[in-house]
């Protein structure tokens, strides 16, 4: 998706869509930025929140997709690297805002691997980067820049 947004930056607003990952450049006409849903884990007919962004990518990771069942265990396709096991976490999805959608899709991940305090901690030390983490009871919990891009 970064290598896309390279070589279509400078040829007027875009905003790129790969799988639900998301790049947007520049504005629609007569806005400050393009407006983004952030889906609700549990019903994706349903935004948690909105965001507002211009050059940036908006990406989620979530354990809400991607479940299985093992024996009596609930699976799912988020592996904590620490254990090799499906990251036993209480954020079940975390959306990061960066200027690379690469980026944006490790900080993502990681943070949801870490858990949302440790991972909102973790994100908020990233220059640039923002983000929204989800955690199993609903709650929604922002680094400190986040509320700026909200709407």
């Amino acid at each position: 998706m970064d290598r896309a947004a390279d070589w279509l930056a400078g040829h007027g607003p875009f905003l790129i869509n790969a799988g639900g990952d998301l790049y947007a450049y520049g504005a629609p006409p007569g806005q400050a930025g393009w407006s983004i849903g952030v889906a609700d884990p549990w019903d994706r007919e349903r935004d948690s929140v909105r965001v507002q962004v211009c050059q940036m990518a908006v990406v989620t990771s979530t354990t809400s997709r991607r479940r299985w069942q093992q024996g009596e265990q609930a699976m799912h396709h988020l592996v904590d690297p620490r254990t090799g096991q499906p990251a036993a976490t209480d954020a079940v999805s975390v959306t990061a805002i960066a200027p690379r959608a690469a980026l944006a899709e490790v900080y993502a991940k990681a943070a949801l691997i870490l858990g949302v305090e440790a991972g909102r901690t973790w994100l908020n030390r990233i220059p640039g980067v923002e983000g929204l983490l989800i955690r199993e009871d609903g709650q929604l919990v922002y680094t400190d820049g986040l509320q700026t891009t909200l709407r």
